[in-house]
């Protein structure tokens, strides 16, 4: 399992090395589940948006000095990304590569899974 970022599909300026390098993840995620399928070997990724936690909150601090905005500000407009509004959580991500690795997720591969609270809906 595969871990990607919505800005792979979403972009956002002055984060091309970053989008590129997840989008790249897609790729690969693609050709290796074409790959080793004969072999019953399943290859996917997860491409979340924001995730509640300490990294996010990193970046909304860096964002609000950049941008001379309130952190809460800031905050506001990531949340308002999502047509949920709201941030996926870590576990709702460890959940999801649980299923994946499961017998449950035994037909999956080859799949790119958005965790985005709606921001990316393809």
């Amino acid at each position: 399992v595969n871990i990607g970022s919505f800005t792979g599909k979403r972009p956002m300026p002055m984060r091309t090395p970053y989008a590129t390098s997840k989008m790249a993840l897609v790729g690969l995620t693609r050709t290796v589940a074409l790959e080793l399928a004969p072999h019953r070997v399943r290859c996917n990724c997860i491409s979340p948006g924001p995730v509640e936690g300490e990294r996010v909150e990193e970046v909304v601090a860096n964002a609000s000095k950049a941008s001379n905005r309130t952190p809460e500000e800031v905050r506001k407009g990531f949340l308002g990304l999502s047509p949920m509004n709201e941030m996926v959580t870590e576990e709702e991500i460890c959940d999801m590569t649980f299923f994946l690795c499961s017998d449950h997720g035994r037909h999956m591969t080859g799949q790119d899974i958005n965790m985005t609270a709606g921001i990316v809906m393809y």
